[in-house]
């Protein structure tokens, strides 16, 4: 079962006592740190309850999206690795929630020996056979199932938000760095003009999913605490197409959904899946291990 509540009502990234409520989702409550802007659930949902829950996407909602999208997703990798991989062109990597492993796939294309874990039965099932076997099945709450090993880069795209505890779950991915070595993560960025204007209506409020939710402020300081110096931040682009976008959201807005599909009939299908790259709200931060395990507040 997941901890109750942020350390009793305290920010989950810098233990401020100083919050409030953000908004109400379903039956979810999501508070907000005045002190360094974390949006974050007040009760965690069960790790069971949060797997199953991503099985279910994956097998039925917007996750069998992900999985059929399979070029664009590869796309969207090979741009991502073009961010960063200049820090490290080769080595060992290890992509944290790797899903069914596109990342691995783009990775290994480019020379890295690429591993990765992911807690969802169903994202390893859809991952290539050749890629599966270098997907080890575990929660990213716990990295203990990797044992001694140690890599060159640590990337963890969209999972972070996802973690019961952000400051332990890098401390962990610092361990299993070498000298050297980088993380990278990418997170919904909750300073983005969305949140401000769509409210308690921005999709990237997912209580069974997004347990944190950063600025990049609290991302930050977040990294400082779990022993990483000298990060860097900048815009994480998404590599979709209209049709994908469109069919992301139509969850959290059904209406605008049908409207682009009615709209959309008369419009050739290869504009509406051409790849786009597209800022939807998202950083993407690099941190190297500082020369000791990080200062604490909590």
């Amino acid at each position: 079962m997941a901890p109750e509540g942020g350390r009793d009502g305290r920010c989950r990234v810098c233990a401020s006592g100083d919050v409030r409520l953000f908004c109400r989702k379903d039956a979810a409550r999501y508070l907000k740190c005045r002190a360094c802007g974390l949006i974050f659930l007040e009760t965690l949902p069960a790790r069971e309850r949060m797997r199953d829950h991503a099985d279910d996407l994956y097998e039925t909602g917007v996750y069998s999206d992900y999985v059929e999208a399979k070029g664009l997703k590869l796309e969207h990798f090979r741009r991502r690795l073009a961010q960063f991989g200049d820090r490290h062109p080769h080595g060992r990597l290890l992509d944290i929630g790797c899903s069914c492993g596109y990342f691995l796939e783009v990775a290994l294309e480019n020379g890295y020996d690429a591993a990765g874990i992911e807690f969802s039965r169903a994202a390893i099932d859809a991952a290539d056979p050749q890629v599966r076997r270098r997907i080890t099945r575990g929660n990213v709450n716990d990295l203990s199932s990797l044992g001694a090993e140690q890599y060159d880069i640590v990337t963890a795209f969209d999972i972070i938000e996802h973690t019961e505890d952000p400051v332990d779950f890098l401390r962990q991915a610092r361990r299993l760095l070498k000298k050297g070595g980088c993380v990278v993560i990418s997170t919904p960025d909750n300073g983005h003009f969305l949140r401000y204007l769509l409210g308690c209506r921005w999709p990237m409020l997912q209580p069974l999913q997004h347990t944190v939710l950063f600025s990049r402020k609290s991302l930050a300081l977040c990294l400082e605490l779990a022993g990483f110096s000298g990060s860097t931040f900048e815009t994480a682009y998404k590599v979709v197409s209209l049709d994908y976008l469109f069919d992301q959201v139509r969850e959290y807005f059904p209406t605008t959904h049908k409207a682009y599909r009615f709209l959309s009939r008369g419009v050739r299908g290869g504009l509406l899946r051409k790849p786009r790259t597209l800022n939807i709200g998202e950083m993407l931060a690099v941190g190297s291990p500082a020369g000791a395990l990080g200062r604490t507040l909590r």
